[in-house]
């Protein structure tokens, strides 16, 4: 007797899947130190990689190179002054409004 195989299901395709271009944000771009320095698109960081950022250090381990981050931690540079880039960073990625909208949608789910 020949059992058939069926295919599985698939409900999404994820390795088929392209963002679409209105939702890719450059890279942030800032001039810190007498030096421009590139901050990735938090989007483009490995998840695995954001679970490990729970302070600035981190942050700046996934966010720029090897080399920015040489610079960056070579500074003397005042807090208001790192808050400042970081207000920056966050306005760029438009990450406060989009932690908002998964806010709401969470609470819409616990409805």
């Amino acid at each position: 007797m020949t059992v058939r195989q069926l295919p599985e299901t698939i409900d999404f395709d994820l390795d088929a899947y392209e963002r679409p271009a209105e939702e890719v944000i450059p890279d942030y771009k800032v001039k810190l130190g007498g030096k421009v320095v590139t901050m990735t698109n938090p989007d483009d960081i490995d998840w695995k990689d954001l679970l490990d950022i729970t302070d600035p250090v981190a942050f700046l381990r996934h966010s720029v190179s090897a080399e920015d981050r040489a610079h960056i931690l070579g500074l003397n540079l005042e807090g208001w002054r790192f808050g400042k880039l970081m207000d920056g960073y966050y306005a760029h990625f438009h990450i406060e409004e989009r932690m908002e909208k998964a806010r709401q949608a969470e609470r819409l789910r616990q409805r």
